[in-house]
């Protein structure tokens, strides 16, 4: 099984989820907020390592207790909590950074063999 074959099977088991190959810190935590959803990540090799916000907010919603930031909305720039509080399965390539790799789970996935005729 690859990885967009397991995430493709996750989407089954959840009633709730959000899945993103690419996505902005400001869409991630706007999402979780609104949705309650179990997140779905592939591809996140590609986009994590540029994004430090985007990381810190995967790092803060692992305990419920403290998975909130807090962000300036509207036209009077109203401060408002946001949750960062979600079940997560990120697929990628190679590593999770450091921060990431304390509060998860890790599942090591095989390329599929070649067909043999």
């Amino acid at each position: 099984m690859n990885g967009d074959d397991l995430l493709e099977n996750l989407t089954r088991t959840f009633e709730r989820f959000v899945v993103t190959s690419n996505t902005t810190a400001a869409a991630l935590f706007r999402s979780i907020d609104q949705f309650k959803p179990t997140l779905l990540v592939d591809e996140l090799d590609t986009f994590i390592q540029a994004k430090e916000e985007l990381r810190g907010i995967l790092n803060s919603g692992h305990t419920r207790a403290t998975a909130h930031i807090l962000r300036c909305v509207g036209h009077d720039h109203e401060p408002r909590p946001f949750s960062t509080w979600a079940p997560k399965a990120l697929a990628m390539i190679g590593q999770l950074p450091e921060t990431l790799r304390d509060c998860v789970i890790v599942v090591r996935l095989k390329r599929k063999r070649p067909m043999i005729e």
